[in-house]
C-alpha cells in the first residue's frame, strides 16, 4: 500500500490569526499619514503605527493613543485633551500649541528630547 499523499501546508492554522506577511500582502503602514485637522475625538488609535503623520489641528481629545508610533508626527495645534498616551512614542514630533490638557500619560511615554508635559496632564503611575 502507497504512503499517504504529504502536504507542505501546515497542519494548523488557527482561524483568527492572519496569514503571515509577504510583500505581496503586506499592507503599507500608516506612517506618513495625512491626517490634518482630522476629528479622530473618542478615538481608539492604541498600538498603531503612525510615525511622520501629519496631524497639524486634528481633534484628538479623548483618543486612546495608549502604546502608539508618533515619532516624527506634527501634532502642531493638535486637541489632544483628556488623550491617554500611556507608552507613547512621541519622539522627534512636534507638540507645538498642542492641547494636552488632561491628557494621561506614564514614566513610558517618550516625549521628543527636552519636552516637558504641560502642568495640566496627568502622570499615572
Amino acid at each position: 500500500m502507497p504512503p499517504p499523499p504529504t502536504s507542505t501546508a501546515p497542519a494548523h492554522r488557527s482561524a483568527s490569526r492572519p496569514p503571515a506577511a509577504t510583500p505581496a500582502n503586506d499592507p503599507a503602514p500608516n506612517s506618513a499619514a495625512d491626517l490634518h485637522g482630522a476629528d479622530l475625538s473618542g478615538a481608539d488609535l492604541a498600538n498603531n503605527e503612525l510615525s511622520g503623520a501629519d496631524m497639524q489641528g486634528a481633534d484628538l481629545s479623548g483618543a486612546h493613543l495608549t502604546h502608539v508610533d508618533l515619532v516624527s508626527g506634527d501634532l502642531t495645534g493638535a486637541d489632544l485633551s483628556g488623550a491617554d498616551l500611556t507608552g507613547a512614542t512621541l519622539t522627534f514630533a512636534e507638540l507645538g500649541q498642542a492641547d494636552l490638557t488632561g491628557a494621561k500619560y506614564s514614566s513610558t511615554t517618550e516625549w521628543p528630547l527636552g519636552y516637558r508635559p504641560p502642568r495640566t496632564a496627568r502622570r499615572q503611575g
